[in-house]
């Protein structure tokens, strides 16, 4: 029960500010409880959003 007050907590606190600078990031495989674990976690997410935008450029681009 915890967690769902938290992440509607976190909802509320985007909603709020808008649409975020940054990505948001939610992974469902699993707690991370490293820094190193985050980081990669975090590198995943950014890699795959560049994945996406550089497919995007090429689906222009035919």
């Amino acid at each position: 029960m915890h967690s769902l007050y938290t992440v509607h907590h976190i909802t509320e606190a985007l909603a709020e500010a808008g649409e975020p600078d940054e990505p948001v990031v939610l992974d469902r495989k699993g707690p991370h409880r490293s820094i190193a674990g985050l980081e990669r976690l975090l590198d995943e997410a950014l890699e795959e959003e560049e994945e996406e935008t550089r497919r995007a450029d090429e689906d222009e681009g035919c």
